[in-house]
């Protein structure tokens, strides 16, 4: 399909239930559509017709999005298409009238046009990010590819002052506060007095203890013009890698620091259950970006975006008065988003080491990564470290015995007094740190522990348990993926499981046991609950892993 041109707007009606209706008829496209069907947000509706999908906005005004007259909405209809072209060329075809002409309301067609649709070329829907993370298929090199393409997106993006004013204290602090007043009236609703303190008081703290930090990222050109909404749903994983839906109607929001950016898709597939997920996302990106200041405000920027998140759920609940049913899921999501950004706002304000252990294959690195996510920390993996001293990448497999070549005990001595060494460096500069290891021996635990006892922070254990069935499953999985930097077998399993030294007086670290056999949030509340020693506010309990429908 070739999208009409069209040149003055004729005024039309507002588009509402009659315009949607007729074009739910599949002869209202000048292409062949087997059946239409409609997908309802709460600023458009998109309406699936054969190989296109047709976005067309709603007549709404949030104050910071302005869709009210036809003008406007043809206006930003131009700007997304020019925008999304950026990161995902091939599938913004143009912008199409709709008119009403005498065979009715068609798509193109000849007559008075009274509204305009953006016309996409349809995307495979069982590739989008979202659902591959909800149906177990997202590997971590599908999750690099997504880094790499973000960090080259960001290299070249524009920036400058009028972009770079979007970077400071007085332009955060006022985003904040509006979108602060804009949730007050869901308290009690989506948000708990409580809730909304706590994320406020941490903003204002955060602010305050970070104001340097944030005029460096200015100055650094950390602050482009982005996507602006960078969630799963809005990533579709072929041959290719197509990233589209992004923020047109408001400058403000899509011009911000490339941090909040990464943080967005990184709360995003928190929120999905998947935090490790998250975390390995933004190590990549800094990694690729050079952007080594990113961890600082991680946990900043995804308290914010998980707040944006529900705050735009809490305001559809109007829009929604009447169907029960659908009320009721906006109104988890908003929980669920709300209470997410709650958790981040938790992050301990000074640092404390956690040391993840345990045997291979029982889920210490998909839970040592939610916890650094969730802590707004930096985790590190003896695997990574291991192969790193070698010279070697990741995914190198090297051939050899259990305790010989990479593995034989003078290397995995150098590994273990690495991990203590980047435990202390970065706990001096003043951020939490989470080590990923199987700490058998004792001697390998007292010196993570005494990389605590050197800085003066509160050192925790979270020794990760498994049954030995699911173990296998994990490690044939694995192995048959490629994935991980991990070379460990079911045959290493076994022999790892009878030389690990029991855990007993070694001072001076908490000790957590925690069974993994769990969904992962399942595990990672069970060992952050006692290391923040806060409980949730009881005015809304926290809802399950699996209220993102």
């Amino acid at each position: 399909m070739q999208p009409v041109s069209v040149g003055e707007i004729v005024p039309g009606p507002q588009p509402g239930a009659a315009l949607i209706a007729a074009l739910l008829d599949p002869g209202a496209y000048p292409h062949p559509a087997r059946r239409v069907r409609r997908i309802e947000t709460h600023i458009s509706w998109v309406l699936l017709a054969g190989r296109y999908a047709y976005k067309i906005k709603k007549p709404v005004d949030y104050g910071f999005l302005d869709y009210s007259t036809v003008e406007r909405r043809r206006h930003f209809c131009e700007e997304e298409v020019r925008l999304n072209r950026r990161l995902c060329p091939g599938v913004y075809r143009g912008v199409a009238p709709i008119v009403v002409g005498p065979d009715g309301v068609r798509v193109g067609g000849v007559g008075t046009p009274c509204e305009y649709a953006v016309v996409m070329r349809r995307l495979p829907a069982h590739r989008m990010l979202d659902r591959l993370v909800r149906g177990g298929r997202v590997t971590q090199q599908m999750i690099e590819r997504v880094a790499r393409r973000i960090a080259e997106f960001h290299a070249t993006a524009a920036t400058g002052p009028e972009i770079e004013v979007f970077g400071s204290l007085q332009t955060i602090r006022f985003n904040w506060r509006e979108n602060f007043e804009q949730s007050r009236p869901f308290v009690g609703r989506t948000i708990s007095t409580a809730e909304l303190q706590d994320i406020e008081d941490f903003v204002e703290r955060f602010l305050d203890d970070h104001a340097p930090l944030f005029r460096d990222r200015v100055a650094l050109g950390r602050i482009r013009d982005c996507h602006g909404d960078l969630r799963a749903a809005s990533i579709c994983v072929t041959d290719g890698l197509c990233i589209f839906d992004c923020i047109e109607f408001n400058d403000r929001i899509r011009y911000s620091d490339v941090a909040s950016e990464v943080a967005f898709l990184a709360m995003d597939l928190d929120a999905l259950g998947r935090p490790d997920l998250g975390y390995w996302f933004a190590d990549c990106y800094s990694a690729l970006s050079g952007d080594v200041g990113l961890r600082r405000v991680l946990p900043f920027y995804a308290c914010y975006r998980a707040f944006i998140r529900g705050k735009l759920h809490s305001l559809r609940l109007d829009q929604l008065a009447g169907r029960d049913g659908a009320v009721e899921g906006e109104m988890r999501l908003a929980r669920h988003y709300l209470h997410l950004a709650w958790s981040y706002a938790r992050a301990p304000r000074e640092p404390v080491l956690v040391v993840v252990g345990g045997l291979p294959g029982v889920g210490k690195t998909s839970l040592a990564r939610a916890l650094a996510a969730r802590l707004g920390g930096a985790a590190y993996s003896s695997d990574l470290v291991r192969k790193a001293l070698a010279g070697l990448p990741p995914a190198i497999r090297p051939a050899g015995a259990f305790e010989a070549g990479l593995y034989a005990p003078e290397i995995t001595r150098r590994v273990y007094g690495r991990l203590a060494e980047l435990a202390r460096d970065t706990l001096r500069n003043g951020m939490t740190v989470v080590l990923d290891a199987t700490f058998r021996c004792a001697d390998d635990r007292r010196l993570a522990y005494q990389a605590a006892q050197d800085v003066g922070v509160p050192c925790w254990l979270v020794e990760c348990v498994c049954p030995d069935e699911v173990v296998r499953v994990r490690l044939e999985r694995r192995r048959a993926r490629g994935e991980g930097a991990s070379d460990a077998d079911w045959g290493v399993y076994v022999k790892q499981r009878a030389a690990f030294e029991a855990i007993g007086d070694e001072p001076p670290a908490r000790h957590l046991i925690v069974e993994t056999t769990p969904d992962l949030p399942v595990a990672l509340e069970a060992a952050l609950g006692p290391i923040l020693r806060a409980p949730a506010p009881p005015a809304l309990a926290a809802l399950p892993s699996n209220a993102v429908a």
